[in-house]
């Protein structure tokens, strides 16, 4: 029909964008998300082209009118991304679509509201509940600003949200305010309409908390009846809401309503955990993931109470709601060993390297939408986004000759939580794991022996309470003092009430074993267990002894057990399964003393050149005059000290202080390994960013960096874990100074051991992350069996001569293991003469913990 095609030819895109987008609508509501996103792109890109069709309308609408159409759509697309998962791309494009509407209409317009809550939810789907907890404040304040009425649909829909984020960060008098205003703006709408926000799960969550029970199952009974009916049983949204229904019940004491409630919805929650495990995605909806971890909390608890034989069961169910960030690094790093071919690990090593490069991409480009409109490049922009998209083909085709070449490949980097019995298979004879997990509401702990049955039993601890002890001892281990004798004491008593409370349950599980693997989450990975006393004990200092003396009368966990950090029981299966690395292999390389500074380079040259003069022969050398003057004065403590930056309006990487001892310290680990130091060590200017990325580190043992660890805002700019080296202008290279995460999963590792000896060190890579995601997480993804970490900052002495000693130790007696050689040399560095001064006076023992405990075996305990 000519009239027909005439029509089409003007409002031909609009048309399309319409049908498009009425499409895209009806498949979100089915849940089919992907198809959803490609029906908001098409609609999309159809508005932006009935943009150049405008002059032909008829009645031409205005043009901000059809951009923000478009707006409209590409938020809907992030939507979309988000909800299959693609948070980091999601937020992206929302961000883009904010800020191109605040361009074009003002903060104050009543389309801002719309685009600030679509982005701030896609934030909650990250678990960044603060920031989105901003974002719609503003937006209330938009609203009101602009006469918005407090009844309206869209300023109650802002309220629902704004009362969800204050519930997810347990403000509760927050958020019964918030929907106690709701109550009264929705009063006159009519029933059904009204129910939509009544039957929240965050409203129905804030009902459990009043302690209004009956009140909030049914609201949960309704939500899963509206939810089952829309987009079916078996969805993910129905099954959270059942499990909070579930949680309802069993907080009304109705427990036998609660298992069957959990076990219609655990199967569904279990396996978006493990999708969520198991995606590229790092910021893989963290909401999500919340929702699916109180489900899980509240049903373990109603086992626990069950007093069935629900060990092993449990136990699965802790490990799902874990964080899996190390599993993924150690699962690639097996892939590729597993791949026998060089050629085919190598592909595979691409195409995981791809997969990073990409999340990076996504980082910057994030990063770019944050910056205000007049500094924003949107040309560098382009080009990021055109970078993406090409490094996915490149990813996709990658991954599409793997899964030719390499058909058990996805099985090797997604290998699910092990069973009992495959635990149970790669101990050795003398090993126990002990699991622990630290919930908001209730914590358990679980033990698993070479042979014979699981222990489990619940912790009276919550997650919180947890974190405030192993704060308050950790005072005596990072002393702000200046002198020795001003250490604050280890409180030794409450140590021991974490032994009770978290090991003696289980003890009997464990006991025969001589070596500890332990599990965890929160804040007992920032405590090594081997400080735990194993009886409650009286400290009795006695006149005449040196300092510290009375601790070596402490029956320490160490004493008799090596304790080993492992990120989850499928890293060490995954650990224990990889194969031994090659016998023609170099035993050490180590990095230590950089220099930060011209100032300091040129210090260090003076010393240097001072020490390799003939020494004049004196009655006591200035160090040891000085020692023997502390006698009668004190003992300065001299720590490795964290970067103090806090305060300072520009932290840059020449106010770090230098490391000299570590210098000391590399030499006699070399020596310990019998390795020529000049051959194996970088160390001053040498200690740098090009040594350390562009040497062939796969042909070592053993790997040192001897340095400051730093964390994101240590420095300026820093966002991710990082080593310290030296700095470009001083080395003469290239780069920034630092090692980050980001350089360290590029480098090509097959080493039983890597070790981090300074500060920070084992530090994870955000608040509550699982132990060794910072750092430690890098290194295993590049190709280390066993990590050694630091805990706090160490003293340089006993740090020195604990190191020396451990590998002495390994390599005079084959067969020892990397635990239990740590575990000798600690308790000898305890027991020992502790610091002597040049005359013979003891100054002080290394007894107390400060000294002995502050490095962490993370990995394979075993092996030599």
């Amino acid at each position: 029909n000519p009239k027909w095609r005439a029509s089409y030819d003007i409002y031909g895109t609009s048309f399309e964008a319409d049908a498009d987008a009425v499409r895209a609508i009806v498949l979100e509501s089915q849940g089919r998300y992907a198809e959803a996103e490609a029906g908001y792109r098409r609609s999309e890109a159809f508005r932006r082209a009935s943009l150049k069709a405008l002059p032909r309308f008829e009645t031409p609408p205005p043009p901000e009118q059809i951009q923000q159409a478009a707006e409209l759509a590409l938020l809907a697309a992030a939507r979309a991304e988000s909800k299959q998962g693609r948070v980091a791309e999601a937020e992206a494009d929302a961000r883009r679509a904010l800020l191109d509407i605040l361009d074009q209409q003002g903060k104050y317009s009543t389309a801002s509201p719309d685009f600030i809550n679509g982005l701030a939810g896609i934030l909650v789907e990250e678990g960044r509940y603060g920031d989105a907890e901003q974002l719609m404040k503003s937006a209330v304040d938009v609203q009101k600003t602009i006469g918005v009425a407090a009844d309206s649909p869209t300023y109650v829909q802002t309220l629902a949200e704004l009362g969800a984020v204050l519930v997810a960060q347990s403000k509760m008098q927050e958020a019964n305010d918030t929907y106690k205003e709701i109550d009264a703006a929705i009063a006159q709408w009519p029933p059904e309409r009204r129910e939509l926000y009544q039957h929240s799960e965050s409203r129905i969550v804030a009902l459990y908390a009043a302690g209004k029970f009956d009140d909030g199952i049914a609201a949960a009974q309704e939500l899963v009846k509206r939810l089952s009916a829309r987009v079916g049983v078996g969805a993910f949204d129905v099954a959270s809401a059942q499990g909070l229904l579930a949680i309802g019940y069993a907080r009304g004491g109705r427990d036998a309503e609660a298992i069957a409630t959990f076990k219609a919805a655990i199967p569904v929650l279990t396996t978006a955990s493990r999708e969520a495990a198991d995606s590229d995605d790092p910021t893989l909806t963290a909401a999500r993931g919340e929702r699916v971890r109180r489900a899980i909390e509240a049903y373990i608890e109603v086992l626990a109470k069950s007093g069935g034989d629900v060990a092993a069961e449990t136990f699965a169910l802790a490990d799902l709601v874990r964080g899996h960030v190390v599993d993924r690094s150690l699962a690639d790093s097996s892939a590729r060993f597993a791949a026998k071919d060089p050629a085919l690990a190598e592909l595979a090593r691409n195409e995981q390297d791809l997969t990073k490069q990409i999340n990076a991409e996504l980082g910057v480009l994030d990063n770019m939408l944050s910056l205000p409109a007049d500094q924003r490049d949107d040309q560098a922009m382009r080009g990021v986004t055109a970078e993406i998209a090409k490094l996915r083909g490149e990813a996709a085709a990658a991954k599409q000759e793997i899964d030719r070449r390499f058909p058990a490949y996805a099985s090797l980097t997604r290998p699910g939580s092990p069973p009992v019995a495959a635990i149970q298979a790669a101990l050795r004879p003398d090993e126990a794991l002990v699991s622990f997990y630290f919930g908001r509401d209730a914590s358990y702990v679980w033990a698993i022996p070479k042979q014979g049955a699981i222990a489990f039993a619940a912790i009276p601890m919550k997650a919180d309470e947890l974190s405030q002890k192993v704060g308050q001892l950790r005072k005596a281990l990072e002393p702000e003092v200046e002198r020795v004798e001003e250490i604050p004491a280890f409180d030794v008593a409450l140590a021991y009430q974490l032994y009770a409370s978290l090991l003696a349950p289980v003890e009997a599980s464990w006991k025969d074993a001589k070596s500890l693997i332990v599990t965890t989450n929160g804040a007992l990975g920032e405590l090594p267990l081997g400080l735990l006393p194993t009886a409650d004990v009286k400290l009795e200092p006695k006149p005449g002894e040196p300092l510290f003396a009375e601790y070596r009368n402490v029956p320490w966990l160490a004493r008799n057990y090596a304790v080993t950090v492992a990120p989850s029981a499928s890293a060490l299966v995954t650990l224990r399964s990889l194969p031994p690395g090659a016998a023609t292999r170099d035993r050490l390389i180590g990095f230590g003393d950089p220099y930060f500074s011209a100032d300091e380079a040129a210090q260090a040259d003076a010393e240097l050149a001072a020490a390799a003069a003939p020494a004049p022969v004196t009655v006591a050398s200035a160090a040891e005059s000085d020692a023997s003057a502390n006698v009668t004065r004190g003992a300065p403590l001299k720590l490795r000290a964290a970067p103090q930056t806090e305060g300072v309006d520009k932290a840059e990487l020449a106010m770090l202080p230098r490391l000299p001892d570590t210098r000391e310290e590399l030499t006699a680990m070399a020596r310990a390994l019998d390795v020529d130091p000049d051959k194996a060590l970088f160390l001053g200017r040498a200690a740098n960013e090009d040594n350390a990325e562009n040497k062939d580190l796969s042909h070592y043992r053993v790997i040192a960096f001897a340095t400051h660890g730093l964390v994101p805002g240590d420095l300026d700019g820093l966002t991710q874990p990082a080593l310290a080296l030296s700095a470009p202008d001083v080395a003469n290279v290239k780069g920034d100074g630092l090692l980050t995460v980001e350089k360290i999963l590029a480098l090509k590792l097959d080493a039983d051991w890597v070790v981090l000896s300074a500060c920070n060190t084992g530090a994870a890579s955000g608040a509550g992350a699982e132990a060794a995601s910072g750092l430690g997480s890098a290194f295993f993804y590049a190709g280390t069996r066993a990590l050694l970490v630091t805990n706090w900052s160490v003293h340089s002495v006993s740090a020195r001569q604990l190191t020396t000693d451990l590998f002495r130790r390994q390599a005079a007696e084959a067969g020892l293991s990397r635990g239990e050689a740590l575990r000798r040399s600690m308790m000898a560095l305890l027991d020992g003469p502790g610091f002597v001064d040049g005359q013979g006076h003891n100054l002080y023992t290394y007894a107390h913990p400060l000294f002995w405990a502050p490095f962490t075996l993370i990995g394979d305990g075993g092996g030599n």
